[in-house]
């Protein structure tokens, strides 16, 4: 299948895009994943780098929440940020399937040009033709050591000495 016949197919979008299902069921906690999972395979560090930025949310997102939450308990004034710290995974869930959904067209893209796309797409199974090795014809020089070398052979004279 050529690069546009994958892309015009549906049904190959839809299989090779099955890494949006990480950021979407997982309420964005692998969102950061999935942008791995694709940098590594596509080998751009583009996303990657959107993998390790996604990374360094979510851990400073876990790392601040207690911190929010235990000064709320000792300062009351401060239980409007924890109300904001409920609200934002929301929000980062959201965003971060926007930003896999907004770079499935270019992984698709990729995909459907890379060397790997077209051999992921071959039957496991052979074509059913015998597999046969090409003649083997061996070298001059090798023909010669095989067989010796034929003029010593039948000339008495080869390789004795010229005096009497």
């Amino acid at each position: 299948m050529t690069p546009a016949g994958r892309l015009a197919s549906g049904w190959w979008r839809f299989r090779n895009s099955s890494w949006l299902l990480a950021p979407l069921f997982s309420f964005g906690i692998l969102t950061a994943g999935a942008f791995f999972y694709i940098g590594i395979r596509a080998k751009k560090a583009r996303w990657l780098l959107y993998g390790v930025i996604w990374a360094a949310v979510y851990v400073s997102y876990g790392l601040l929440v207690p911190v929010v939450e235990g000064g709320a308990q000792r300062n009351p004034t401060l239980r409007t940020l924890t109300a904001i710290s409920t609200i934002v995974p929301l929000g980062l869930w959201l965003v971060g399937i926007a930003h896999a959904a907004g770079t499935n067209r270019a992984w698709l893209r990729w995909k459907a040009y890379s060397a790997h796309a077209s051999t992921s797409d071959a039957p496991l199974y052979g074509t059913g033709q015998p597999i046969t090795a090409p003649p083997v014809r061996p070298s001059p020089a090798k023909a010669d050591a095989h067989y010796g070398d034929q003029s010593s052979a039948t000339d008495p004279s080869a390789g004795k000495s010229g005096g009497v």
